[in-house]
């Protein structure tokens, strides 16, 4: 059975006796939810303390984690020796290293340790301690043309 942003919901309402529940982060995870399975474009913008983070990762490890049931099965039918068909995966960039390590130590973990779904996640940094091109680098000839 398929679960709902519904289901999270009830799922941390009885695991934790001060959850508070958020229209808005409800709204965001739904939305994205849509767009990830209609694979559509969604710009979405909300104030500081309305959950975005743990609003759009929902929706990304529920479709991955459906996803991932469905190839399992599929892969069980499969003809022996046939290449087995590789489930869905989801990247998120960030802006900042704060932001990153948040999705990473506090969101991400949140929702491993409380939703009991079948997910792994992982952080990719920089190489060489910085994260972003640098335009004038990038418009210099290559070395040796």
């Amino acid at each position: 059975m398929r679960m709902t942003i519904a289901d999270v919901e009830a799922i941390l309402r009885a695991q934790l006796p001060d959850y508070e529940e958020r229209p808005q982060q409800r709204a965001l995870s739904e939305s994205v939810l849509e767009a990830i399975e209609g694979k559509q474009t969604l710009m979405a913008k909300a104030p500081t303390g309305v959950g975005k983070s743990i609003g759009y990762l929902t929706s990304m490890v529920l479709n991955i984690v459906e996803d991932k049931d469905r190839v399992a099965q599929l892969n069980s039918m499969a003809a022996p020796g046939s290449t087995p068909i590789k489930s869905k995966r989801g990247i998120v960039s960030t802006a900042s290293k704060q932001l990153q390590n948040q999705l990473n130590d506090k969101d991400a973990k949140f929702l491993f340790d409380h939703l009991g779904l079948n997910f792994t996640y992982a952080v990719l940094k920089g190489f060489g301690g910085s994260n972003f091109g640098i335009p004038i680098r990038l418009s210099q000839p290559l070395l040796g043309q």
